[in-house]
């Protein structure tokens, strides 16, 4: 009977330690599978950053595209697409600084990237402000022209 029960002892502890390392692997792979979830969140985060960056330069040049239909025909149609194309620029940003809150470093380059586009946005507007100016006074319009070809 004696090596009966040895042999009882030797496949419980056998059994106990594959049990043991099942739990092990398993802890271990869902520890692992965490981190690859995570890895893949800030990967689609960045590529959400990287989709609204494109929407934004997409939406400056649909608004120089629409202020030189505007400047070329003096069709309010174009003035429209100019103003839409603004603010979707304008919201495309908001989303950005919303998606790098968590990151100060990146949260500094969509405050600058926001101050370029408005900057570029104003000059556009301004442009725009300037040539209605220059329809009730050619004689200025001739004026700023020569300015410039001096600067």
């Amino acid at each position: 009977m004696k090596p009966r029960n040895n042999y009882v002892k030797f496949t419980t502890i056998l059994f106990i330690i594959y049990l043991l390392s099942l739990v092990f692997c398993g802890v271990f792979f869902y520890y692992r599978i965490q981190l690859l979830n995570t890895a893949i969140d800030l990967v689609s985060n960045s590529n959400r950053i990287r989709q609204k960056i494109k929407q934004v330069e997409a939406d400056v040049n649909r608004s120089e595209s629409a202020q030189r239909g505007f400047l070329l025909t003096d069709d309010s149609i174009f003035l429209e697409h100019w103003q839409k194309a603004n603010s979707h620029a304008l919201k495309a940003i908001d989303t950005i600084k919303l998606l790098v809150a968590d990151n100060p470093d990146q949260a500094d380059h969509a405050a600058r990237l926001q101050e370029i586009t408005l900057e570029r946005l104003g000059l556009l507007k301004k442009t725009m402000e300037v040539k209605n100016s220059f329809i009730d006074n050619p004689d200025m319009k001739k004026e700023y022209l020569l300015s410039g070809k001096k600067t």
